[in-house]
């Protein structure tokens, strides 16, 4: 799992952010479901085992098919965010939850990293993600900080990056206030 997808796998357990008894979906899972398990759906744009092939804008399931709804670090990605956002809507049957990159959020090069990173978009403000629902900070500045040395050691040594992650996540719980990070924003539909 990339480093990330990781670090937003610690924040969504810690937000209490979890599978219902009934389908979760997660969209734009990348390299691996947040939640896992039998009963979660991943879909990405790109062909990988075991994974569903769709785009987010046109979601290849009926109304109401999914409990829960995970759209993590995916909004930013897509020209037409609002017709993800409609989607997510249609297919959940309980609460959606997105996570999004506060156009705030500052890393070395961000430009750069945005651009390499496929963001359409570099992030959005907290007032925007109000509009969608209710919003929780992220603010991550330890794992802001850290991020390059993670990227370059996620390369080389998997379990000391998740360590050192882990580190950064347990600081960072301590200071979730402010636009630097990211915004998590569940959806009631």
């Amino acid at each position: 799992m990339r480093p990330g997808a990781y670090y937003r796998s610690l924040v969504t357990q810690h937000l209490g952010i979890r599978p219902g008894e009934g389908w979760t979906l997660d969209l734009g899972a990348g390299d691996g479901s947040v939640f896992g398990g039998a009963r979660t759906v991943s879909l990405d744009t790109a062909a990988r085992r075991g994974f569903v092939r769709g785009d987010g804008t046109a979601l290849p399931f009926r109304c109401g098919s999914f409990e829960t709804v995970l759209a993590l670090d995916v909004l930013e990605h897509v020209v037409d965010d609002r017709a993800l956002l409609s989607e997510l809507g249609r297919v959940s049957a309980g609460a959606a939850w997105v996570s999004v990159p506060s156009n705030g959020m500052r890393l070395l090069l961000t430009g750069v990293a945005h651009r390499a990173w496929g963001h359409v978009r570099p992030g959005y403000g907290r007032e925007e993600v109000e509009k969608w629902g209710d919003v929780v900070e992220w603010n991550e500045p330890a794992y802001l900080a850290l991020y390059p040395v993670i990227r370059v050691l996620g390369w080389l040594c998997p379990p000391l990056t998740r360590g050192i992650i882990r580190l950064a996540f347990a600081f960072d719980k301590r200071h979730t206030k402010g636009d630097r990070g990211h915004y998590f924003c569940r959806i009631a539909t």
